[in-house]
């Protein structure tokens, strides 16, 4: 289940935009069957974007593609090799260069609550971290700047090894899809399976 999703520089987003939908206990009475509870917490289960056309509404839904594709993908990326959602604000030149930043927050099949951070640019993926919420408040998964990663508490799987083959261009979360990592491959799972983007009338 989706709580969130936060976009930075990406395609015609510049600043953070906030896709979020958690709601009040105002709107339950409201709108009663498209109120969902998870975790404690209210969220709606179907939302509508509107805004004027070319106004970046699909660039929302493209996000979402680029951290399916990644995720899905990024593990078989060669050295050197190019990430091809890196699709940064096109409209000043200062921005080209900078890193595209997505922040996902959802729960797994077992309903546990993630959150999911990436920075990348070009070539290179400069951020990464994986947070959870075991007891309701969050723990460290796993975090990674450059090719540096530290680990939480709860990580429980291979380490030196991941990270010796582990490209810059690369997603630890993606790498470690094979290892059968508590809670890592939960949150892989979402992305391969559990997320779905479709858009119409898109000629991309």
């Amino acid at each position: 289940m989706l709580y969130s999703l936060k976009i930075k520089n990406f395609r015609s987003i510049r600043g953070e935009l906030l896709l979020d939908l958690s709601t009040s206990g105002r709107l339950k009475s409201e709108l009663n069957n498209n109120i969902l509870e998870q975790n404690g917490e209210q969220l709606i289960s179907t939302a509508i974007i509107y805004g004027r056309n070319a106004s970046g509404k699909s660039n929302i839904l493209k996000a979402f593609r680029a951290l399916e594709f990644l995720v899905k993908n990024s593990d078989q990326f060669k050295h050197d090799q190019k990430l091809p959602p890196y699709e940064p604000f096109i409209f000043e030149r200062s921005h080209q260069k900078e890193n595209i930043e997505f922040e996902i927050v959802f729960s797994g099949e077992t309903g546990i609550k993630f959150n999911y951070k990436i920075a990348f640019n070009e070539k290179t993926i400069d951020y990464e971290a994986l947070l959870f919420y075991p007891k309701g408040t969050p723990a460290k998964l796993f975090e990674r700047k450059n090719k540096r990663v530290s680990y939480g508490d709860y990580y429980r799987g291979e380490k030196k090894s991941v990270e010796q083959n582990l490209l810059e261009n690369q997603l630890f979360l993606s790498k470690t899809s094979n290892n059968n990592i508590p809670y890592l491959k939960e949150a892989y799972l979402f992305f391969t399976s559990g997320l779905t983007v479709s858009t119409f009338h898109d000629t991309e």
